[in-house]
């Protein structure tokens, strides 16, 4: 079982970490689960919005359009659907709980399960690759949060949601060719890391094969990273690394 939702933040700070650069130039670009000053990017979320790439702020109350487009911007409707926004009340909840910033992460979360599962709404980002993986990881930590200082009617609610989103993550057919397969099978550590051991008999053996797969066909002979990007050759290393050193692959 998780020992602590922090766990996952040394995994997925790798994003950030990797494309720090492109932050100056394109302030909120990527804008991922560790970020500067969690405290005050979480009164701005809670007083204007989630404010990303110079667009005007997007209240992030419910309910929300998750299939929205506003700007015609694809990389903007992925960040939504990855949970981006919540990136800062995650950061701060894994070091000091308050129950109000729980409660922002139920309502952001319910109102996604409603939209998404329960009314069915089909989006290209409902399940897309890396969407998938990373709200994943944090759906885990919301279950350990539900565990620790939650109630029965929401765990139950999330973990349903979660076993959904293994079952999209676990599927052979759907595996990314790209680095995104690493966000994919994160996602599925990261919830074998909350959920009951018999979710995941099938799921953590895929996702351990899996690694080492994706692993191979990410580099050449010389070691060198295949997507043919410096950045991405810095990404695919560092997340490499986390992932060895955290055990959950």
């Amino acid at each position: 079982m998780l020992k602590h939702p922090i766990d996952f933040s040394l995994l997925l700070i790798t994003w950030t970490l990797s494309l720090w650069a492109f932050a100056d130039s394109r302030p909120g670009f990527y804008q991922h689960l560790e970020v500067p000053d969690p405290g005050s990017r979480v009164s701005q979320l809670l007083e204007r919005g989630w404010i990303v790439r110079g667009y005007e702020p997007l209240p992030i109350v419910p309910p929300l359009n998750w299939a929205s487009d506003p700007h015609d911007d694809p990389n903007w409707r992925y960040q939504l659907n990855a949970m981006y926004p919540l990136a800062p009340v995650f950061q701060l909840l894994a070091v000091d709980y308050r129950s109000d910033l729980h409660d922002v992460l139920r309502a952001v979360f319910d109102d996604w399960i409603a939209f998404n599962l329960e009314r069915d709404v089909a989006h290209p980002f409902r399940w897309n690759d890396m969407a998938t993986g990373i709200r994943a990881a944090y759906l885990a930590q919301l279950i350990y949060h539900e565990r620790t200082n939650g109630g029965e009617p929401y765990l139950q609610r999330y973990v349903r949601a979660g076993l959904r989103h293994l079952q999209e993550l676990a599927d052979p057919q759907k595996l990314a060719n790209s680095n995104h397969a690493l966000f994919q099978l994160i996602g599925i550590a990261a919830l074998c890391a909350v959920l009951d051991d018999t979710a995941c008999v099938d799921a953590r053996p895929y996702a351990q094969a899996r690694y080492a797969e994706v692993f191979r066909r990410q580099f050449n002979s010389e070691g060198m990273h295949l997507e043919h990007s410096p950045e991405y050759h810095l990404l695919a290393l560092r997340t490499f690394n986390r992932i060895e050193s955290s055990g959950l692959l």
